[in-house]
């Protein structure tokens, strides 16, 4: 029984997903296990209930890198789109080669499927206005999944992430409830309230990774001494020794009775 459960652990832990967001943090990251609702336009989730993770904060006009995971491949491409107010206006694609559909704003169209490739990422400069609940979607486009459209296509997976257009970010922010830090397309995002990270102020170690010279332990090396000759003249040193001595000797030259 042990044994049983134990592999059953591992199944439920694998990668399952067909495609999954993962920069910016997709709205609903406890999808099941085999993403069956991955298909439900346009977030991905049966009945499109709100998210369940922070909004991401980036600056209006911000170019992010867009991540993602392609675990169980299909011929087609990627599409990503973003809807300045909730997720309303984020529509299907009329068909395969439908690259820019009519009245939503489409950041990048035709990213094509790689054979062999499973982690992606794409660059994307966001539109240039603020807004508060603002969604940002990943569709995977399949060919494999004829006839096209829902009367009994299987064509479209979808997924989306929840974000805030803050000029007050300033293009130097990014912040996330759910992501890890370094994913942005600048190198300028973080998670709040997280540590400094490499080549930053704060945190544990320095922007190259070795000790913090500055602290109680002097050089870089760990050591707090110094080298024979880096700081004190050998011509002293020479002169102390031979005190020395003559202090050891002189005892011994007029004993006590």
């Amino acid at each position: 029984m042990p044994v049983v459960l134990a592999v059953t652990g591992l199944l439920a832990a694998s990668p399952l997903a067909h495609v999954e967001l993962t920069y910016p943090p997709q709205r609903y990251p406890a999808v099941n296990q085999f993403q069956l609702e991955l298909k439900y336009a346009p977030c991905g989730r049966d009945g499109n209930p709100p998210g369940e993770v922070e909004r991401t904060v980036f600056a209006p006009g911000q170019t992010i890198t867009v991540r993602w995971d392609e675990f169980v491949p299909h011929p087609g491409h990627f599409r990503i789109a973003f809807d300045p107010e909730g997720d309303d206006d984020l529509a299907d694609p009329a068909g395969y080669d439908d690259l820019y559909t009519e009245g939503v704003l489409v950041l990048a169209d035709g990213i094509p499927h790689e054979d062999g490739k499973q982690y992606y990422a794409y660059d994307v400069t966001l539109p240039d206005m603020p807004c508060e609940t603002c969604t940002l979607q990943l569709i995977q486009v399949m060919t494999d999944k004829m006839p096209w459209g829902p009367a009994g296509g299987d064509d479209l997976y979808y997924q989306c992430a929840d974000l805030v257009l803050d000029p007050a970010a300033g293009g130097s922010t990014g912040t996330s409830g759910g992501g890890s830090t370094g994913d942005a397309g600048t190198g300028t995002t973080g998670t709040t309230g997280t540590s400094a990270g490499p080549g930053s102020a704060g945190g544990d170690s320095t922007g190259t990774g070795e000790a913090d010279a500055t602290g109680g332990e002097g050089a870089a090396t760990g050591c707090g001494c110094r080298a024979p000759g880096s700081g004190t003249p050998r011509g002293l040193l020479a002169g102390l020794v031979l005190v020395g001595l003559a202090r050891r000797r002189r005892p011994a030259a007029t004993p006590h009775r």
